[in-house]
């Protein structure tokens, strides 16, 4: 590994060789030569190139949540469009190989072993266009396999081993065998911090525990989820906090 020094405030490590590249997240980086994207350690080798289907697409986002977004440049493949108007694709990438592993519509990022994915009415799977009826989102695992069944017309990520799931407008939680652990009838359901977890119903807001029951009644105009033993909820047109009573022997 080459280093270069300035003035002893700072130290050059890899050089200049590139034409592109992205942030290091997990030990690696995107890096980019000629029009072509590949992965490099800190210290400037080599790890994975990026799968030829990909890597001469500029990834929007790489390795932050392990996987790389990708423009799509080709002609007739409809896939969701950004903020920015563009379509693109989302590629799960074995970081050690470069190899893609698994390609969807939309995702979001791992969390707790997992990652929430989706694919759309008609998406790419980088050889040609697929089409499901409606849309469906699932969750895999690191290996990018399917764990748990694309069937949910949205879905959160996994916190405390359970994850917000929704079928036709009713949110409910399910754990990581994608087994019903709270029925789906909230109209919003979020994560659950510190053991509880804010669901809506009716027009009003409420905290549930992991077994479904109530902890706090579902009366609040508006509320967020617990942090450091508080939530913020709202009555009235003003805003207070509530703490759990911590049950005792």
């Amino acid at each position: 590994m080459a280093s270069y020094q300035n003035d002893n405030k700072y130290i050059q490590v890899i050089p200049f060789l590139y034409d592109d590249v992205r942030s290091f997240s997990g030990g690696v980086a995107a890096a980019s030569i000629n029009d072509k994207w590949g992965i490099i350690d800190k210290a400037g080798n080599n790890v994975g190139v990026i799968d030829e289907q990909v890597s001469t697409r500029e990834p929007v986002g790489f390795f932050n949540w392990d996987y790389y977004r990708a423009q799509n440049e080709s002609e007739g493949l409809k896939l969701d469009s950004d903020d920015n108007g563009h379509q693109v694709a989302y590629f799960f990438i074995d970081k050690r190989t470069g190899k893609i592993i698994y390609v969807c519509s939309k995702i979001r990022g791992f969390s707790e072993g997992m990652a929430a994915v989706c694919q759309s009415n008609e998406f790419w799977d980088g050889f040609r266009i697929r089409r499901k009826s409606s849309a469906r989102w699932g969750f895999i695992d690191r290996t990018g396999k399917e764990v748990i069944e694309l069937k949910y017309n949205a879905a959160g990520d996994f916190h405390e081993g359970l994850a917000a799931v929704m079928i036709g407008g009713k949110w409910g939680y399910i754990d990581k065998t994608g087994e019903p652990i709270v029925s789906l009838k909230y109209s919003d359901a979020q994560p659950f911090f510190e053991g509880a977890a804010l669901i809506r119903l009716n027009g009003r807001y409420g905290f549930i525990n992991k077994e479904g029951d109530k902890l706090v009644p579902i009366k609040y105009e508006d509320a967020r989820s617990f942090s450091e033993g508080l939530a913020a909820v709202k009555l009235n047109g003003k805003w207070g906090f509530i703490s759990l009573v911590k049950e005792t022997e």
